[in-house]
C-alpha cells in the first residue's frame, strides 16, 4: 500500500489489485477504511476481486484462487481497458507464476506492456526460463540479485536492487516523549523491549522471544505487538501458566498505528529463526521502521540483514541463541549513550530507504527497460 502511494506520488497512474478475503476475526478494517488502517492517502485505485476465501483458508486454496483471479482480471483488462491500450503499461507483481497469464495479456496488448517481478525470496530453478523472459526484476536485497544472476543466469542489466522502505514523515508525525506514548498505549514505564510483526502461536520467532525474556533482568518488559486474537489468546494463556511474567501481547495493531509502539521502546528486536530458506534474502519493511524510530535495533545475523544493519547502526546476534539476544538487549539498556548513538545512526540509515526514493528508482528502472514481445 505504501509503495503504491509513493509510486502514485511520483506521477504514475496506479491500480493495486487484491483479493476480497472474508474476515473471520475482529480487525480494524471492519470499522475503518483500508486507507486509514494502512495510513495512506487514496491517490491510487484499489481493486478488490471477489473470492470464496476466508482468513483461515488453507494455503493451497489461496494459491489457486490468486492465480485464477489475477489471470482472469489481467486478461479481461487487456481486452477491454482503453487505458491500457492508449499508452504503455507495466504489470508489477510479486509471484513469478503470475508471469504466465500476464505474458498472454502482454500479447493481447500487442507487446506494449512490461512485465516486472518484485522478488522477495529465491526463485526455484525450474522457473529459470520464465524469469529470464521478464522485462525486469526488482530484488529487495543484494543477496537476491546475486542469486538470480549467478544461479539462474538472469541478465544483470534487467535486475534492480531496491530494499523495502519507510515513510519518515509519518513516523516523525507520531514522535512524542516516550512517557507520553507509553501512557497513551498502556505500556510499562521501565526498561522496554518491543517486537512488532507476525505473531502466531506456532511461530518460532515468538517462542525465541519468550525464551529471551526469561534471560532478561526482571525489571525489563517485553511487549509483542501483532497477531489475530485467536492466536494471541493462546499465547497469553501460555505465558500466564508458564511465564515469563515480563511479557505482554497487544494483539493486532493496524499498520498505521504501530509506529507508536516502536517509538515508545528502549530497544527493538527482530529475531528470525533458523531453518527458513529466505532468511538470507529478506528486507522487511519493519526493519526500516525500527531504524527510523531512533531506537537501537537488535536482530538475528543473516546475510541480507547485514546489508542494512552494520555495526555502527545496530547489533546482530546469531540466530537460535536467546541467551545471547538477552545479553545484547540488556547491554544496550544499561548503556544509554551507546543506545542513543546506534539510534541516531539508524535514523540516518533509514533516511536512505524511503518509499518515495524507492518509487523513484523503480520507476526510473522500469522506464529504461526495453519491452519484449515474446
Amino acid at each position: 500500500m505504501r509503495f503504491c502511494e509513493a509510486v502514485a506520488n511520483a506521477g504514475a497512474d496506479v491500480e493495486l489489485v487484491s483479493l476480497d478475503v472474508r474476515l473471520e476475526f475482529d480487525e480494524p478494517t471492519r470499522t475503518r477504511s483500508v486507507w486509514d488502517v494502512y495510513g495512506v492517502e487514496p491517490r491510487f485505485r484499489l481493486r478488490t476481486l471477489p473470492t470464496f476465501l476466508r482468513q483461515d483458508s488453507p494455503d493451497r486454496a489461496v494459491t489457486i484462487q490468486r492465480f485464477a483471479s489475477y489471470t482472469g482480471y489481467s486478461l479481461w483488462q487487456a481486452v477491454t481497458s482503453r487505458r491500457l491500450r492508449s499508452r504503455p503499461a507495466t504489470f508489477y507483481f510479486r509471484n513469478h507464476r503470475t508471469a504466465l497469464p500476464l505474458g498472454l495479456a502482454r500479447r493481447l496488448l500487442g507487446g506494449r506492456a512490461r512485465l516486472v517481478l518484485e522478488v522477495h525470496s529465491p526463485v526455484d530453478a525450474r522457473h529459470r526460463r520464465l524469469v529470464r523472459r521478464l522485462d525486469g526484476i526488482v530484488c529487495i536485497s543484494r543477496a537476491l540479485r546475486e542469486d538470480l544472476v549467478e544461479r539462474l543466469g538472469v541478465d544483470p542489466a534487467r535486475v534492480l536492487v531496491a530494499h523495502t522502505g519507510v515513510d519518515l514523515t509519518r513516523i516523525d508525525a507520531a514522535r512524542a516523549p516516550k512517557d507520553a506514548l507509553r501512557e497513551r498505549l498502556g505500556l510499562p514505564h521501565g526498561p522496554l523491549v518491543v517486537y512488532t510483526g507476525k505473531v502466531h502461536r506456532d511461530y518460532r520467532e515468538v517462542h525465541l522471544l519468550l525464551e529471551t525474556a526469561r534471560h532478561l533482568p526482571e525489571d525489563v518488559s517485553v511487549v509483542i505487538v501483532g497477531g489475530r486474537e485467536d492466536q494471541v489468546a493462546a499465547l497469553r494463556a501460555r505465558v500466564q501458566a508458564e511465564g515469563p511474567p515480563n511479557v505482554r501481547f497487544t494483539g493486532f495493531v493496524a499498520p498505521a498505528d504501530v509506529q507508536g509502539y516502536q517509538l515508545a521502546a528502549d530497544a527493538l528486536v527482530m529475531y528470525y529463526p533458523e531453518g527458513i530458506s529466505f532468511n538470507d534474502f529478506r528486507s522487511p519493511a519493519k526493519l526500516f521502521e525500527y531504524l527510523a524510530s531512533g531506537n537501537p535495533v537488535v536482530a538475528a545475523d543473516y546475510r541480507s540483514t547485514r546489508e542494512i544493519v552494520t555495526p555502527d547502526v545496530g547489533v546482530l546476534v546469531p540466530p537460535e541463541r536467546p541467551e545471547l539476544l538477552a545479553t545484547a538487549l540488556a547491554g544496550l539498556l544499561a548503556d544509554p549513550a551507546r543506545a542513543a548513538a546506534l539510534g541516531e545512526a539508524g535514523r540516518a540509515r533509514a533516511a536512505e530507504h524511503t518509499w518515495d526514493e524507492r518509487a523513484r528508482r523503480v520507476l526510473e528502472f522500469v522506464e529504461g527497460l526495453p519491452t519484449r514481445r515474446a
